[in-house]
This record gives C-alpha cells, structure tokens and sequence, in this order.
C-alpha cells in the first residue's frame, strides 16, 4: 500500500466532517426533537453518534450497491426519486412529532381543568 492510499481515509473523514455542517442533515428536526424531549447532553450526544452512524451505513450501502450495479442507475431520474423520497420522509417525522406534541399539548391543558 502506498503513501497516497493512506491519506485516502483521513481525508475522506475530514471531508465528511465539513459535509456534515452544509444546510440539511435534519440538524433543525433533530434540535426541535430534543428541544421537545427536553433532551440532556447526553441525549444529544447519543443522537448525534446514531445519526452519524445511521447516514454512514446507509452511504456506504448506496455506494456499494452503485458499484454492483453500475452508474447508470443512480444518474438522472434515480437520484430525483431519492431526493423526493428523503424530503417526503422528513416531512413525515416533522409532521408525526407535530401530532405527537400537539396531542400531548391538549392532554395536559385537559389535566389542568379536571376538578379536584
């Protein structure tokens, strides 16, 4: 194995890191999750460590099955359909949170009215 090759894990890693910083990542539903389970350091740390995990494996998965089936599969309409189907499941998370608090809102507001 050369030098060159050595570098390759490092760098990908660090630009990983700073891809990890762009715009999207769900970084705004994550901060609204935690903000809602009036989530510890703790809590934050094990999101943040599964979510990386979790968009790692499934990187990976998404190359290597691109590798196995050639690039033609994934240019032009595949990679529209990913992102549509990315953003309709973040629009469904947000939404079933909203319900969930929403719900859980208008529980407690009915706990307060009860006569004691």
């Amino acid at each position: 194995m050369d030098a060159v090759s050595l570098a390759y894990l490092p760098v990908a890693v660090g630009l990983g890191a700073l891809h990890a910083l762009e715009p999207g990542h769900a970084k705004t539903m994550t901060a609204a999750y935690l903000v809602g389970i009036r989530g510890t350091w703790r809590d934050a740390v094990l999101l943040g460590l599964s979510a990386a995990a979790t968009h790692s494996v499934v990187v990976i998965g998404i190359a290597v099955i691109a590798v196995l089936i050639g690039r033609q599969a994934f240019a032009g309409e595949a990679s529209w359909w990913l992102q549509v189907g990315s953003g309709a499941i973040v629009i469904l998370l947000g939404s079933w949170m909203l319900w969930r608090r929403l719900a859980r809102r208008h529980t407690d507001v009915k706990l307060l009215h009860l006569p004691t």
